[in-house]
């Protein structure tokens, strides 16, 4: 495994995971498949009700980079499950829980989340660079759940990690299902 990848023992790989998390928050099944990718809030697979769940910014804004790559792409405010928004200020990124519906968009996702998480990764070399006492593991952490099918069945992924880490383990996966 993936060292920079932790599976959620709790619900990976099992069947009917699609019926479970849907029926969970009320969503119709029907209304996800318009939908490419899903930007869910970050608790989605753990919430044990609507109010439980928040969408982040980073979140919000992978979204918004989807569709105006084209990809036809949804979150909680579509799905009508929006309740709160959590707001963090840190070198983190935290991206939510991607639900990748069509794999194959899989590599233009991948690489969008590439380019939201490179930024920080440049700001923190060049910063290092330019400030010698920083704190040498002061390095920005992406955090990315991503709910995928893969060997015929779905699985919840989680990522977390060091930025770069997190951009190569995705890349991987992406060689290993397309």
């Amino acid at each position: 495994m993936d060292p920079f990848m932790k599976e959620n023992e709790n619900v990976t790989a099992r069947a009917g995971i699609e019926d479970e998390l849907l029926s969970k928050f009320g969503i119709d099944h029907r209304l996800i498949d318009d939908y490419q990718v899903l930007c869910l809030p970050e608790n989605f697979d753990g919430a044990a009700s609507i109010d439980e769940l928040y969408d982040t910014h980073d979140g919000i804004n992978l979204c918004k980079q989807l569709s105006d790559k084209g990809l036809k792409s949804g979150n909680s405010f579509d799905l009508k499950i929006h309740k709160n928004f959590y707001g963090r200020k840190s070198l983190d990124i935290w991206l939510g829980t991607l639900w990748v519906l069509d794999k194959l968009v899989l590599p233009l996702v991948v690489s969008i989340v590439g380019s939201i998480i490179g930024p920080p990764i440049y700001t923190h070399l060049k910063g290092k660079m330019q400030k010698e006492s920083r704190p040498p593991n002061l390095r920005p952490i992406a955090h990315l759940t991503l709910i995928i099918r893969k060997g015929g069945e779905l699985q919840i992924l989680e990522y977390e990690g060091d930025s770069a880490a997190v951009k190569s383990s995705l890349d991987k996966l992406v060689k290993e299902l397309l």
